[in-house]
């Protein structure tokens, strides 16, 4: 059975299925090339496909864009192979899916690794902040210097600082007396004052130095 000359005029179909029609003309195969936006075909069936030497190869050449014929898929490889086959025959065809073949193979080796890879980055990782959080667990109370977070903390540590010299006065206070209680001396009471005097001026001095740099 000849096909339609109605489907001739039909150069837009993107899907055709005409199994089973009990078609037999090899000429058909014109039909289908010239469809440019035939993207599945369905032939299952009919006894063309038998009377069509390398079936698959010539529809998959003919029609450029096809991506489904009968029931199966026309994958990249597939096209590439039937290429070869219209240049070089059947060598050339197997020598294409050897290179096909050989190439996924390398592709899917290079991801297998790199999975690998990233699973043993991952793990090292997780190891990292592991001993990271016991070393900081393992940490003492006391072990980190708490730093000034806020003016407050500057004010408070500039009132002890002040809080010094008065602290220092009656300690002095407290020394003389005791010298006096074990018999010491006047001059050695006013040496004594001296020394201390010059001594609470050097610190004062020090502790304004301190404070002006914390402002």
């Amino acid at each position: 059975m000849r096909i339609s000359p109605i489907l001739r005029d039909c150069k837009a179909l993107t899907v055709v299925d005409l199994s089973h029609n009990r078609l037999d003309d090899p000429e058909i195969i014109e039909i289908f090339s010239d469809m440019l936006s035939l993207r599945v075909l369905c032939l299952t069936g009919n006894p063309v496909i038998r009377k069509i030497k390398f079936y698959r190869n010539n529809f998959t050449i003919k029609c450029k864009h096809l991506t489904y014929l009968d029931d199966r898929p026309v994958f990249p490889q597939d096209r590439a192979a039937a290429e070869a086959w219209a240049v070089g025959g059947v060598e050339a065809e197997m020598e294409t899916r050897r290179k096909w073949r050989e190439e996924e193979h390398n592709r899917l080796t290079k991801c297998a690794f790199a999975v690998l890879n990233f699973k043993k980055r991952m793990q090292n990782t997780d190891k990292k902040v592991e001993e990271l959080d016991q070393f900081y667990k393992d940490k003492k109370e006391g072990d980190f210097i708490k730093p000034i977070e806020d003016l407050h903390d500057i004010a408070c540590l500039e009132e002890e600082i002040r809080n010094i010299p008065d602290k220092l006065s009656s300690d002095s206070s407290d020394d003389e007396c005791s010298l006096r209680e074990s018999g010491g001396t006047k001059r050695n009471l006013e040496q004594d004052d001296n020394n201390q005097s010059t001594k609470q001026k050097k610190l004062n001095n020090e502790n304004n130095q301190f404070l002006e740099e914390y402002k």
